[in-house]
């Protein structure tokens, strides 16, 4: 099932080289405890979801090292997929930016995420560390229609989701391109 996506969501349009693309990194949480003492928002990484991050940090090292802003769900599980992705892309805390935890992304408001990420202002690149299915609904929605985003995607996935628009004029359906990371 996970390859028939893969091949489904891959679209790769050209643009010209001197036009700016901005990036969201949509990514879901790794492998987490079925429970914690603290509740849903504490539940930590399994020692899979550990090593998911880690692969996963691995197969986007070279576009987590230009990442600008990084946005996490304050949920452990959100937290530690971070941590997991940045020690398996061999990365450490001084060469990215400082991640802002936001509750909006755990409440799970597709909208309000989508806003979360206009707002942001500068930089190109932005990764959004979340739950499901906000993850999936939020890139759906930011995608054009014609480009194919799963509904649904399984722990330790990325969709990485571009468009040519500054982030003030990032808006739904105005991403051009759709990649699905697994």
């Amino acid at each position: 099932m996970i390859h028939r996506i893969q091949r489904a969501c891959r679209q790769s349009l050209s643009y010209p080289e001197d036009m700016s693309r901005h990036t969201v990194i949509f990514i879901r949480h790794a492998k987490a405890a079925q429970s914690s003492a603290t509740g849903d928002s504490g539940r930590a990484l399994t020692d899979e979801g550990k090593e998911q991050a880690q692969q996963l940090g691995k197969k986007l090292t070279a576009t987590l090292a230009k990442v600008d802003k990084i946005f996490l769900s304050p949920a452990t599980r959100a937290i530690e997929t971070w941590e997991q992705m940045t020690q398996g892309a061999g990365l450490s805390t001084g060469d990215l930016p400082n991640p802002q935890q936001d509750p909006v992304i755990y409440a799970g408001e597709p909208h309000a995420i989508l806003d979360m990420v206009r707002a942001q202002g500068d930089g190109e690149t932005v990764v959004v560390v979340g739950h499901e299915p906000t993850i999936s609904e939020v890139a759906r929605l930011s995608v054009k229609d014609d480009v194919e985003v799963p509904a649904g995607i399984p722990t330790a996935s990325a969709i990485i989701i571009s468009a040519s628009h500054d982030w003030k004029e990032w808006h739904s359906h105005v991403a051009t391109t759709a990649e699905f990371i697994h």
